[in-house]
């Protein structure tokens, strides 16, 4: 095995980690910077060569990207749980839902929904309607001295993996005049979350009605947020979901946010672990997210 690899691999790290740290990232890594990392026990010792290139190459481009999971059992790891009361509700008990299934048949062209959660959290509206499975949100965290604009900052992502993703939802509030989005994210990341962007996050708390007054946009003229303090994570600049669309069928589809307003939500993220969009110039009608 050629032992440049490993050697490359520690350099790189060790640089993208003070580049990283520069700018302020919020994630978090378990890697010994002092020494070369091996690599995982499921390379062919034929592959690891190959596997090394593939990972030098990720880290050039400053590929970030990690897909939560529930977290590790350590003994100094004990960020705040979040267990909402979550149950699907059987179709004979829709009730005074049948409004929302029109909308998520509307939004979808056409596909009904096949199910009712009932996901019991005080902080969110009383009706959403999901846009689909998240999957993963772009992101970019600025710099503390301030000498690079966050918008011209490479984007950061995280990403779901697909047990966490197939119970997050991407949805928005139908009684908010501009279909405001909601992150939903499975109780199961909530607690990985809050460990890497709330707990080694050193910026302050503050409420989220004052990020989305920052962030501008129509969504930040609106003072009707729940009371929730959060930490900011960085601007938002894409989001991809996964659906299905009459005609589309199952699809994986990324908005940009942002784009031509220039107004970016503000991703935030609160103790429990839970992520918010805090302002922009987004909206959520039937043709799907605009901006």
């Amino acid at each position: 095995m050629s032992q440049r690899y490993p050697d490359v691999i520690l350099e790189t790290i060790r640089r993208r980690a003070e580049e990283a740290q520069r700018a302020q990232a919020f994630y978090s890594t378990d890697i010994d910077y002092n020494r070369a990392p091996t690599p995982p026990d499921h390379v062919p010792p034929e592959q690891v060569d190959a596997y090394w290139a593939g990972e030098i190459q990720s880290l050039e481009r400053g590929d970030f990207r990690r897909a939560l999971s529930p977290p590790t059992k350590r003994q100094d790891r004990k960020p705040t749980q979040y267990q909402p009361s979550i149950e699907t509700v059987s179709p004979k008990d829709v009730g005074d839902l049948k409004k929302g299934k029109k909308l998520y048949e509307d939004w979808h062209w056409g596909i009904q929904p096949s199910r009712f959660i009932d996901w019991d959290d005080p902080d969110y509206p009383e009706t959403l309607i999901e846009c689909g499975r998240l999957v993963r949100i772009h992101f970019r965290a600025p710099r503390l001295n301030g000498s690079v604009h966050p918008r011209r900052e490479r984007d950061r992502m995280i990403e779901f993996s697909r047990d966490i993703a197939n119970n997050s939802h991407l949805t928005y509030d139908p009684a908010q005049t501009d279909q405001r989005l909601y992150l939903l994210l499975s109780p199961e990341a909530t607690p990985t979350v809050a460990e890497r962007f709330w707990k080694n996050n050193a910026l302050p708390p503050q409420p989220l009605s004052q990020l989305a007054l920052l962030a501008g946009g129509r969504h930040g003229k609106r003072g009707d947020y729940p009371n929730v303090l959060v930490k900011p994570v960085g601007i938002t600049t894409a989001l991809v979901y996964y659906t299905h669309k009459k005609s589309d069928g199952p699809s994986y589809y990324i908005h940009r946010l942002g784009e031509e307003s220039c107004h970016y939500p503000i991703l935030a993220v609160d103790s429990l672990g839970r992520l918010w969009l805090a302002g922009g110039n987004y909206r959520a009608p039937t043709e799907g997210i605009t901006d």
